[in-house]
């Protein structure tokens, strides 16, 4: 894996359940941890599950939809640290379910005020460290549900494809400073957010339950490959799978091939061509919180990054589920 040793890695929604597993992976990897959010209390408890010592890490109450605030906690980490060199973006607003045409305008402020307002706020005023230092790396959380549309989910379904607009722009417009800007699509996470949804049952409240995978389902074995790249040997390494169930072929946008593996909906993703670290990277993390494996194709070594030269060797993911 990588070194994160000596740089300052800002989570905002900190204390989270998605963004308590981002800065736990980043802490373990040797980074410097400061979490942002609401709550000083729940930061606290969160940052000393993390590092009950709090030699690296600390945090800032503040909100990150809030100009001012996210400012002056953006003054006091640069006084303490002069840089930062990560940002991952966590903080999400209250779902807000229900059909469209009942939607309020109040309710569509609202949600795009934290969940895209505030990744605005944060990527600029945290991006200001990293275009004059030369070096920053942003991580945006969105949703799957940029790919996989659901009803009834309307505003979110805005909120998330605009990150991911902003995402994209930020990554042709800062490149060349050495900062380069990703996104994370994550599926279905079981969060106490997700379980209070699940609870309600909304999304189901105009349609019909959907049942469980049947047998036939199950004895398929999933494997993520770009059809319209697929080379030589890509086709050699899946013929050569030994498995007695039927081979499918997922075909998916580029990062979300790895998470679809993180989450056991594929079994494997094997990368027989060319790629960059900045490719894989982010989704590379949430592949080791669910225990899965990225290793390299030619020797099934642990995939490194940080090398002087960033095209990525190539590699296998494998889901643990």
């Amino acid at each position: 894996m990588f070194n994160l040793t000596g740089r300052v890695a800002v989570i905002t929604g900190g204390s989270g359940a998605l963004g308590f597993a981002v800065a736990k992976a980043l802490h373990s990897l040797g980074a410097y941890i400061i979490l942002l959010g609401r709550s000083s209390d729940k930061l606290g408890d969160a940052l000393i599950q993390i590092d009950a010592l709090t030699v690296r890490g600390s945090f800032y109450a503040c909100d990150v939809a809030d100009e001012v605030s996210l400012e002056r906690a953006y003054a006091e980490i640069i006084a303490q640290h002069s840089k930062v060199d990560i940002l991952v973006t966590c903080a999400a607003a209250p779902a807000i379910s229900g059909k469209f045409e009942d939607t309020s305008l109040q309710q569509w402020r609202s949600l795009l005020l934290i969940d895209l307002d505030g990744v605005f706020l944060a990527c600029r005023i945290f991006g200001r460290s990293m275009v004059q230092k030369g070096y920053g790396r942003i991580v945006n959380l969105t949703s799957f549900h940029n790919v996989a549309t659901y009803p009834y989910r309307t505003i979110y379904n805005a909120a998330k494809s605009g990150v991911e607009g902003l995402s994209r722009a930020l990554a042709v417009e800062w490149g060349h400073h050495g900062i380069t800007t990703n996104t994370v699509a994550p599926g279905p996470i079981l969060t106490p957010r997700t379980q209070w949804f699940l609870e309600q049952d909304v999304q189901n409240k105009d349609g019909k339950k959907l049942p469980l995978k049947t047998k036939e389902q199950r004895d398929v074995y999933k494997i993520v490959a770009s059809r319209s790249h697929m080379s030589n040997e890509t086709k050699d390494f899946i013929e050569a799978i030994d498995t007695d169930k039927e081979k499918v072929i997922i075909s998916i946008g580029s990062s979300l091939k790895i998470c679809l593996v993180a989450e056991g909906e594929a079994n494997i993703y094997p990368r027989l061509g060319p790629t960059m670290e900045w490719d894989t990277a982010a989704a590379h993390a949430i592949v080791n919180e669910s225990d899965g494996l990225f290793n390299r194709y030619i020797d099934n070594s642990a995939h490194l990054y940080n090398k002087k030269n960033l095209l990525n060797d190539w590699f296998v993911v494998t889901s643990s589920r």
